[in-house]
């Protein structure tokens, strides 16, 4: 810089005599800052704790921050020389000409920290480089001082509320040793004093001398101090209270930035009422989704319209309906009807009744909200309650008494879905895992496979039990005399062309509709074939038997009293459950691929209805089919219109051309079954569960073997016990982790997730990672005490300071009952024993009301509640500092 710029700043300095808050009376600081003006003094190289200063352009006025400097730095040319400084100079001026470099490495970021503003002139861009100062220029020195001349300048907030506080404040500076003079601005609070005086000393000094609060005013500005001694100069800075500071990036001694930190006081929330309280558990556990929302000041009329619209949701969306709409949902409808009716058949043989797919799609059509999911019967429900009622009722022997407990149980499964509908109970369907449901499917899938090779075979005599075993001996005991070769001619035939189609579709996503018309296509084709070469003679069974016309009403039928209705209860209240996980769940998956809401308690009512209805018509429990659904959003659905469609084409099949059925050889409804649920078993989602979590992959398999290798009904049994293990497991057995904080930040993670998180010296953090209940309670208290022995044997044998401090972060505790408290209470008193206080950190609003009303926190007191883990590390280890 020349000698006329240099003057020129000179004299502009001279005017202010500002330094960014602070005057520069000092001829120390004055020298420093008057030699240039975009020119900043560093310290000299130093060990571990080097310098260097950068400017954040984008700020309004210049930004320095502190960057520690590598170990690595090059230190060539320092000589020691007393008169040698560092500098960063922020003009892209060229440096001395006998000037050496010095590159310094890496900067680590603070996010808990900033920086103070202290460059009060012209904005100029920034060199990188970091040059030495040549001692040679007399300008640029600061005049030479013994080693006792130390100076400061502090910046710093004090809570001063009106004169008689400033005047205060004044008396007290005015008799401190030390000061040479300071300056008090009442608008923005801020103090400035200048002498030889510590950061450190001003604030205690000042808390102490004149009750004022000097904290407020660290937190808010931090304190900025400029110390120079000989040939030294340190700057350490805090933010200013009118600058962003985001984008700077410094490292602050770990002292200071405990003085740069305030506690606060954790809230007490207002007690509610009791009515006020349950009324709130009430609405978020049954009526979370707000119902009654919509009708809120509306007027009466308007209220009936959105109730008949709750009730009917078809209603809703009909006033919106157009030819475009009808056109896809009439394609849709044709394009699962062609799958429904071979299915159907299968199905009803399955559960060992006349088919019935023509009522429940239609009631649910009105009443459901979902606009992809066909109903119908699906093929686990159906082998489920055909199982579940033969063990019951023989059908061969007593096929009316089966027909009327079968009607019975498809009653009770509409009540039970109905009422968890009502009642909004649907969050009991969630107990049934994923990893469960995929597993059962997966072994219902194999069982209604295994039970098809009597009709893909032709064999006769056939085991009535449908576990892998007894199916498998049978099928392999009439391998002699039992195979019909015409039979299997004829299912495999079919089969091996249903599973190319099905391939064919997944392959090209535009030829949907090859796997959707290949089972009517399969059932037309095997039925003329039959029909012209008269292949039931020679051995190839046929449906024979098939009922036409629309179905009968059967409400007559069903048991309402007497000994049955309580098996029928339970057979339908199984079988409903299970149908309503599927159904809701095919709902919910399709909504999500087309973004709109379902909600399951309207699902619950509209299944419950259909079934209800579809028992007083000779229909069996009918749920969503994935097969089907699929098909139908692949066919372009808009509406539920589409299972109108599908039951009319049904309808007009029954009264027209079921005769013709009669003929259809059992292999190809055995075919279009195997084909229809080997889809069901879902490889790569078992895969998944396992990566994921090895406890959901025992549960999975759990199922899938209950149901192969014994029944149905035991499978669904292990699956739904095994999912309540690991509630019970989870909710008993909580973990709970070890803290530790991470370096250049007030946070505290996981030690064993963060390694190089290190823990503070005499104080352990435990994080419980749950509620803390009369289920877990006890576990906790013990599982605390065990860290807390394991850690004094470590510290013990590396002879490291014992623990004071027991530190319980319980943000992810989210209740506590009574016989939590009193765990926390043994606690405290398992830890006075070994002479260890406890504390707890950010205890959350039900929490830390309840441990209030316990008189909890009188026991240890207010002061060991801290709003987080760096509050407590703050009060019990204020000078700590990272290694």
């Amino acid at each position: 810089m020349n000698m006329k710029s240099r003057s020129g700043t000179k004299e502009k300095m001279k005017k202010k005599m500002i330094m960014r808050g602070f005057m520069c009376q000092s001829q120390v600081a004055t020298a420093v800052c008057m030699t240039d003006a975009r020119s900043i003094i560093v310290p000299p190289t130093r060990p571990a704790a080097a310098t260097t200063v950068r400017r954040n352009h984008n700020a309004g006025h210049g930004h320095y921050m502190m960057m520690r400097r590598s170990n690595s730095t090059n230190n060539a040319g320092d000589g020691g020389g007393g008169g040698q400084y560092y500098y960063s100079r922020l003009l892209n001026t060229p440096p001395p000409a006998h000037g050496h470099e010095t590159s310094y490495s890496h900067s680590r970021r603070r996010s808990t920290t900033t920086s103070s503003i202290l460059n009060h002139h012209d904005q100029q861009p920034m060199s990188k480089s970091i040059r030495k100062l040549p001692s040679s220029d007399p300008d640029l020195l600061p005049p030479s001082s013994s080693a006792d001349n130390v100076f400061q300048v502090v910046v710093m907030r004090v809570s001063i509320h009106c004169q008689g506080c400033a005047g205060k404040l004044k008396k007290h500076l005015s008799k401190m040793e030390g000061v040479t003079s300071f300056s008090i601005d009442l608008e923005t609070k801020m103090v400035t004093v200048r002498g030889h005086v510590s950061a450190v000393g001003v604030v205690e000094s000042i808390s102490k001398g004149s009750q004022l609060d000097c904290r407020s005013g660290v937190s808010g500005l931090g304190i900025m101090s400029k110390r120079i001694k000989d040939n030294e100069a340190d700057i350490r800075s805090g933010p200013s209270s009118n600058q962003q500071t985001n984008s700077a990036e410094r490292v602050l001694p770990q002292q200071q930035q405990q003085q740069a930190y305030q506690v606060h006081k954790v809230g007490e929330p207002a007690k509610p009422q009791l009515f006020e309280e349950f009324s709130a558990i009430m609405k978020e556990t049954f009526f979370s989704d707000e119902p009654l929302r919509a009708f809120k000041d509306q007027t009466k009329r308007r209220k009936l319209v959105l109730g008949l619209q709750a009730l009917f949701p078809i209603f809703g969306w009909v006033r919106d309906y157009n030819l475009s709409k009808l056109r896809g949902d009439v394609i849709a409808g044709l394009t699962i009807a062609s799958l429904c009716i071979p299915q159907d058949l299968g199905y009803a043989k399955l559960a060992n009744l006349p088919n019935s797919s023509f009522v429940p799609p239609l009631i649910y059509a009105f009443m459901g909200s979902s606009r992809d999911i066909a109903i119908g019967p699906v093929a686990v429900v159906s082998l489920l309650l055909g199982s579940l009622v033969q063990n019951e009722v023989d059908y061969k022997t007593d096929a009316d008494d089966y027909l009327r407990l079968m009607l019975t149980a498809t009653f009770f499964a509409g009540v039970t879905q109905l009422t968890l509908g009502f009642l909004r109970l649907g969050f009991l369907i969630d107990f049934l895992s994923h990893a469960s449901i995929v597993g059962f499917m997966g072994g219902a899938a194999i069982t209604i496979s295994l039970q098809q090779l009597k009709g893909l075979l032709g064999i006769k005599i056939f085991t009535k039990k449908p576990d892998i075993v007894s199916v498998m001996r049978s099928v392999f005991s009439a391998v002699h005399h039992g195979w019909n070769w015409q039979t299997i001619l004829i299912g495999v035939s079919f089969l091996a062309f249903l599973l190319l189609t099905k391939y064919i579709g997944k392959k090209n996503k535009k030829l949907f509709w090859v796997p959707a018309i290949a089972p009517l296509i399969s059932v037309i084709l095997s039925t003329f074939f039959v029909y012209i070469t008269r292949a039931d003679k020679k051995g190839v069974a046929i449906v024979y038997k098939i009922r036409p016309g629309v179905n009968p009403p059967s409400a007559h039928l069903i048991y309402f009293t007497g000994e049955n209705v309580m098996k029928g209860f339970r057979i339908g209240s199984v079988a409903g459950m299970v149908a309503l996980t599927e159904g809701v769940a095919i709902a919910r998956t399709f909504a999500g691929i087309k973004d709109y809401e379902v909600d399951g308690n309207k699902e619950m009512v509209a299944m419950g209805t259909m079934n209800i209805i579809g028992s007083f018509t000779s229909c069996y429990v009918a749920t969503g089919s994935f097969s089907r659904s699929a098909v139908n959003y692949m066919a372009g659905c808009h509406t539920a219109v589409s299972n109108i469609v599908m039951s009319l084409v049904v309808l007009l099949t029954l009264e027209l051309i079921t005769p013709i059925f009669k003929y259809t050889p059992n292999a190809i409804l055995a075919s279009i079954i195997i084909s229809a649920v080997l889809g069901l078993i879902d490889f790569e989602a078992m895969k998944l569960i396992w990566k994921i979590d090895k406890f959901d992959f025992v549960a999975c398999m759990g199922a899938f073997f209950g149901v192969v290798f014994i029944s149905v009904e035991i499978g669904l049994l292990l699956a739904v016990s095994i999912s309540f293990a690991k509630i019970l497991l989870q909710v008993t057995r909580p973990r709970t982790t070890l803290l530790g904080k991470l370096p250049r930040t007030n946070v505290y993670r996981n030690i064993q997730q963060y390694p190089h998180a290190t823990q503070i010296p005499g104080i352990l953090i435990i994080r419980v990672d749950s509620a803390i209940y009369f289920s877990n309670s006890n576990y906790i208290k013990e599982r605390i005490l065990r860290w807390v022995t394991d850690e004094e044997e470590q510290l013990k044998e590396k002879s490291l300071p014992k623990i004071e401090y027991l530190i319980v972060e319980m943000s992810p505790v989210t209740d506590i009952d009574t016989s939590g408290i009193h765990a926390l209470e043994e606690l405290y008193r398992s830890l006075q024993k070994r002479k260890i206080e406890l504390a707890l950190a950010n205890p959350g609003t039900v929490v830390i009301d309840k441990i209030h009303a316990s008189e909890f926190v009188d026991l240890i007191g207010k002061g060991k509640i801290f709003l987080s883990v760096a509050d407590a590390i703050l009060t019990f280890a204020p000078h700590h500092e990272e290694p």
